[in-house]
């Protein structure tokens, strides 16, 4: 995570992970969200965003979030191949087994298409 996103969210982070306080993490990230951002700023909080969802078990909204974070994510990027991740990762809350193999798929070539120099842990 850069700097500058790790500024932006950390605060809401905190309230959803500290505190399960998902509905004023939310609230917080909207207020970013609703900011004059960068393509790829979006995209972070987006799939950060997605990440307070999935914690509180708002999967089709969590849906929604990552679906617009992958539309705003680079093609063949690391983040992509997370945002990715997480969709698979839905899926499979949804029960929805078809998705969730076809995401695992799509994640994996997205690694395979990314520089190693690029990958992050």
């Amino acid at each position: 995570m850069s700097d500058s996103i790790k500024a932006l969210v950390m605060p809401a982070l905190s309230l959803a992970y500290r505190l399960c306080s998902y509905d004023d993490a939310l609230a917080k990230l909207d207020e970013i969200l609703a900011r004059e951002l960068p393509q790829e700023t979006q995209c972070a909080v987006l799939a950060y965003r997605s990440m307070v969802l999935a914690q509180a078990g708002r999967f089709d909204e969590e849906l929604r979030d990552l679906e617009a974070a992958h539309a705003r994510s680079a093609v063949d990027s690391f983040r992509r191949y997370g945002i990715e991740l997480g969709l698979a990762m839905n899926a499979k809350n949804r029960n929805d087994a078809v998705a969730h193999a076809d995401w695992l798929a799509r994640a994996e070539l997205t690694l395979r298409a990314v520089p190693l120099h690029e990958r992050r842990v």
